[in-house]
């Protein structure tokens, strides 16, 4: 089911893009996270995960620890999706440190 991208409602088009997100191919792949396990990166994939209804013994989680990481694995195709911060609620932005 494809998005309408062109809906009034952004919020309908996040969950619509959601539901088509996940590649059959990551029901047995593999994940980069930004940070380690226990991370809130690795917090959020497993609750997505689980959202979606795709068992843990499915994936495999790589910790990549920098969002860099997780964008050049992703783009080299070492992993089949990526979760990486982009904004934190209490500072605003990510940054690298």
């Amino acid at each position: 089911m494809k998005a309408d991208l062109n809906h009034q409602n952004s919020l309908y088009i996040q969950k619509e893009i959601r539901r088509s997100d996940l590649p059959l191919s990551l029901r047995h792949g593999t994940v980069g996270i930004h940070g380690l396990r226990g991370s809130f990166t690795d917090e959020a994939w497993h609750r997505y995960a689980a959202h979606l209804k795709v068992p843990r013994n499915a994936y495999t989680v790589v910790e990549l620890v920098h969002a860099r990481n997780v964008l050049e694995a992703v783009h080299l195709g070492k992993v089949d999706l990526g979760i990486f911060a982009y904004a934190n609620s209490r500072s605003g932005g990510y940054e690298a440190s």
